[in-house]
């Protein structure tokens, strides 16, 4: 199930965000069965890096400058990323983006 979700998160064209949601919550729902679920973030499985394979946005979106900028501005975020939208593709081209969880921080 897992890698099934991996695979259609990496696919082109990009999927449908129902049907992303819809193996997330299967994947959830097994996760909880065999008793790893909402455990796993206190267990240290998230500590690492990890890279982000689906966004129902633009990459950039998923920034957290982009979220608190639309939290902070939500009448204006729209229009100010218009303006970044519109930039050509090779100048606001990005590679792949990453996050690195620690959640052994005393």
């Amino acid at each position: 199930l897992k890698s099934g979700l991996v695979r259609i998160c990496t696919s082109k064209p990009k999927p449908d965000r129902e049907e992303i949601r819809t193996l997330v919550s299967k994947l959830e729902e097994i996760a909880e069965q065999v008793g790893v679920g909402q455990a796993s973030s206190h267990a240290g499985l998230l500590s690492g890096e990890w890279e982000l394979l689906y966004s129902p946005e633009d990459k950039t979106r998923s920034s957290p400058f982009f979220w608190a900028f639309r939290k902070a501005f939500p009448e204006n975020s729209d229009q100010i990323f218009g303006i970044t939208d519109s930039f050509p593709v090779a100048i606001k081209e990005v590679g792949p983006a990453f996050q690195q969880i620690n959640l052994n921080v005393s």
